[in-house]
């Protein structure tokens, strides 16, 4: 089996049994069973690389956050330089080419400031779809953003690129986030297109919607899940939004979505999130967080309930996160 990993600054495969290097760059062709492709990717300061997935045409998307002026460029590019203090870089590679030739595509992708990338997939239309933070109050946003401007004091940003196209690159951008801190760490679209994420807040304006489980904030560092409807700009472009947390320190590291639309949200906490009546674990066991798996039905109403107000079903299963 052939599987492919994001570690540090290289994308790599697993089960090497040699190499070569040569200056920066570290490339190796090998047999089944061993190494098939590594290589360093990077320019003269320091990049993270956080996300990775494999397209319906066999080639790679990646999406690293760079404070690099000399990041390697190929292809046309939506903005050439570094824009900011720390940039994305998202950008398509083929493993079956060598050297340089299997870097396809990239750009940077920012504003003025901090912008940094924390997750990413790919929608039908095999458009990459990032999420992270921004503290820049002129990132790329779209005229049908569910949000055009920043908050204050750094929001989540969610947007939808075309890798295709430099003319046409930015298919959707928006900022999610209230006056104080928000940050996203996962994303997942359906078949309409529409945008689900997951992260944590410090917001008590955080952009909820009525049928959210939890409308107020909890006063500490909260989970918060929300679906973003491109096409739809402004306030109604959040079609749901949730805060899930109390006063201690909550969040949302990923995020799945049924067929049937359910929401699937996993990440960490701390004591005082709730529990439904049909939990493998019904409270906190103790140590510096415990793992939460939560479980939400799309509405328009209130969601059938058991135990936590307008949940239908809130394991706090001990998953506890492996770091």
């Amino acid at each position: 089996m052939q599987v492919l990993l994001a570690e540090g600054l290289r994308l790599v495969g697993l089960q090497a049994n040699e190499a070569t290097v040569t200056g920066a760059t570290k490339e190796t062709v090998a047999n089944a069973g061993v190494l098939l492709y590594s290589s360093y990717l990077g320019g003269e300061l320091t990049e993270d690389g956080r996300a990775i997935a494999l397209g319906a045409n066999g080639l790679i998307y990646f999406a690293i956050s760079t404070n690099s002026t000399l990041f390697p460029a190929a292809g046309t590019q939506y903005q050439a330089n570094l824009q900011g203090v720390t940039d994305v870089i998202v950008g398509v590679m083929d493993f079956n080419q060598s050297s340089t030739a299997s870097l396809l595509w990239d750009t940077y992708f920012g504003g003025s400031d901090v912008d940094e990338v924390r997750g990413m997939t790919l929608n039908a239309q095999g458009n990459v779809v990032l999420t992270g933070y921004t503290l820049s109050t002129d990132f790329p946003v779209t005229p049908d953003a569910a949000q055009p401007k920043s908050a204050g004091n750094g929001d989540a940003f969610v947007a939808v690129v075309n890798p295709i196209s430099a003319a046409a690159f930015l298919v959707y951008s928006t900022y999610l986030g209230g006056k104080d801190g928000d940050v996203a760490y996962a994303v997942t679209t359906d078949s309409a297109g529409s945008l689900y994420v997951t992260g944590y807040t410090l917001s008590p304006d955080f952009p909820v919607t009525g049928d959210a489980p939890q409308i107020q904030w909890g006063g500490g560092v909260d989970i918060f899940v929300a679906k973003i409807k491109p096409g739809v700009a402004g306030r109604g472009g959040i079609q749901f939004g949730t805060f899930m947390g109390g006063q201690n320190i909550y969040t949302g590291n990923n995020i799945a979505l049924g067929a049937d639309g359910t929401m699937y949200v996993a990440g960490y906490g701390s004591f005082g999130l709730p529990s439904s009546a049909n939990a493998s674990q019904y409270g906190y066991a103790g140590g510096p967080s415990d793992g939460f798996l939560l479980v939400m039905p799309q509405s328009t109403g209130a969601p059938q309930s058991t135990g936590a107000p307008n949940l239908e079903w809130f394991n706090a299963e001990r998953l506890r996160r492996a770091r």
